[in-house]
């Protein structure tokens, strides 16, 4: 209702003389939008209560668990219907025609709208992936089969809002990574919220483990929520006054005031509910959970009201490779230019953080129980972090976005050297000693989950010298043989896929070089997967050397 009020206030008045999409749509694109979002929140909620939240036994899911397993799938299906229903009113509203035209004799350029417009691609894809999660969720019964439904259904949450206004802004990297976390967290943090509150309402055992494990997610998805807000608002926000010089602004300041509300009741949580909660009297949690959820609710009305109001208008530039990168095209390369010309990368630069910030408490969790740790691996692990930042952040990965030259040679950093410092520093020991196992016998903490990701069947497979060998050669070879790097560079955080998956290439590969696994396949096999990388980079450049130098968008 929030959001339908906001919509409606800021909404100009319809043209006489046109016919109009009509007032079905009018009032039903933010109600019907609304329930998307709010039935994807209970997906994600249900899934994370399954998976995460509630303990289980060797890798099974309980009783509990698969209960609210179905809840997912359930809730899933009513996201895959909304986001239809979204698909087709926002039809209408770009048509500017009623919904029976656009079902009528209009469905043919409906189909195209649903299949390369950015407005209609968004619902469309939302459609698809939360139909997925519905089947994956029905009947899962295994902590692994939860997992891969948690990450489809947040993955579904990301569609629309790569494909609004942060995709039209002149920084749209920035702005996209922004919106994207701030689309993530706020579903685990409302979704977890709303599972742990029902579950504590009917005093079902285990809630105060399912409490005190959210109450734990919830510190970092504030957190990170803000930072994401910030820069957001940055990224749409020509100046400070636009704070108060329009709508847009304006609910950007509501939204502030309410995650400020919301810190407050989650510290009133932390201090006063949980501990009662422990004690066996849900009651006070329940009402001030029920209270925070009221403000999440008018929080995620603002949210949907803000995606549907257009930001300040900011004069796009006139050189189509400055609007296509999203920065002014820097002058002819030089080493000044490449060690002075740094730019925010905020996906890779979360990355770096997360990066430094886990190992460095590793390393003070050791200290404290009194467990010596190699200070050469955190000096590699370091010069790891360090390097990656240099190589995603400097004037090198500014110029790997207009050069193709530089753009190998980026990635070339990404899957050497970077990897090689990181895995040096030996993160996944570091991790099984400093990981405490979990607290309840057969329960999947954050220990088990990496002991069971790193000795799964994938992982062992991968790991092999072979498989790792067509992993490189395929990594290497499909961006630059087919349009997906042409595609990649064009659509927001493209280019930091490829640097992500590049960087995840090079640790596969690298940790069959440098691990036990590799050593015992011997000499020649461990060389394999590296030696297929150095050999297809030096054909990758020699290739660029006989090519002219230019954008990599042309």
């Amino acid at each position: 209702m929030t959001a339908l009020l906001a919509v409606r206030a800021g909404a100009p008045p319809a043209v006489p003389g046109l016919s109009g999409e009509g007032a079905v749509t009018r009032w039903g694109l933010p109600l019907a939008k609304t329930a998307m979002d709010g039935a994807g929140v209970v997906t994600v909620g249900a899934a994370l209560m399954a998976v995460v939240l509630l303990p289980g036994a060797d890798g099974r899911l309980g009783e509990a668990a698969r209960a609210w397993t179905t809840v997912a799938s359930r809730a899933a299906l009513a996201w895959a219907v909304a986001a239809v229903v979204t698909l087709v009113f926002r039809a209408s509203s770009v048509f500017g025609v009623p919904v029976t035209d656009v079902l009528g004799g209009r469905f043919g350029e409906f189909v195209d709208f649903a299949s390369g417009n950015a407005p209609g691609l968004g619902p469309a894809v939302v459609a698809v992936l939360s139909a997925a999660a519905s089947m994956l969720a029905r009947g899962a019964a295994t902590a692994g089969r939860g997992a891969w439904t948690l990450a489809v259904a947040s993955a579904a949450l990301l569609p629309p809002a790569l494909t609004g206004h942060s995709a039209s802004s002149p920084d749209h990297d920035l702005a996209s990574t922004a919106v994207a976390v701030h689309v993530v967290a706020p579903a685990l943090w409302v979704g977890g919220l709303l599972a742990v509150c029902v579950h504590a309402l009917r005093r079902r055992p285990d809630a105060d483990v399912a409490a005190g494990r959210f109450s734990r997610m919830a510190l970092w998805c504030y957190l990170v929520l803000a930072v994401a807000g910030v820069a957001a608002a940055v990224s749409r926000l020509p100046s400070p006054a636009d704070l108060v010089a329009g709508p847009y602004g304006m609910l950007i300041l509501v939204k502030c005031v309410l995650l400020s509300v919301l810190g407050l009741i989650g510290h009133r949580h932390r201090t006063s509910t949980l501990p009662r909660l422990r004690a066996g009297n849900p009651g006070a949690f329940v009402r001030l959970a029920v209270g925070e959820l009221t403000v999440m609710g008018v929080a995620i009305g603002v949210a949907v009201a803000l995606s549907e109001t257009p930001p300040p208008e900011t004069p796009l530039p006139a050189d189509p490779l400055t609007r296509a990168v999203g920065f002014p095209v820097p002058p002819p390369i030089t080493v000044v230019d490449v060690a002075l010309r740094w730019r925010l990368d905020l996906a890779m630069c979360l990355i770096a953080a997360v990066f430094a910030g886990l190992y460095a408490a590793g390393v003070l969790r050791l200290r404290r129980d009194g467990v010596r740790w190699p200070v050469r691996r955190t000096l590699a692990w370091c010069a790891g972090v360090l390097l990656l930042v240099v190589v995603t952040q400097s004037g090198l990965a500014k110029y790997a976005r207009v050069m193709f030259s530089m753009h190998l040679l980026q990635n070339m950093a990404l899957a050497g050297p970077v990897p090689l410092l990181l895995l040096l520093g030996s993160p996944l020991t570091l991790a099984r000693r400093a990981l405490r196992p979990a607290a309840i016998p057969g329960d999947r903490g954050p220990r088990e989950w990496l002991a069971a990701l790193s000795g799964s069947r994938a992982a062992r497979f991968s790991a092999l010298p072979p498989v790792a060998a067509v992993i490189s050669i395929a990594a290497v070879y499909a961006p630059y043989t087919t349009p997906l790097y042409e595609t990649a560079m064009e659509i927001p955080l493209g280019h930091s896929a490829m640097s992500l998956g590049y960087l995840a290439l090079g640790c596969l590969c690298l940790n069959g070089l440098l691990g036990s696994r590799a050593a015992r396949a011997g000499h020649t096999s461990r060389r394999t997967p590296y030696s297929v990388i150095q050999k297809s980079n030096s054909m990758s450049r020699s290739r660029t050397a006989r090519a002219p130098q230019g954008p990599p968008t042309s």
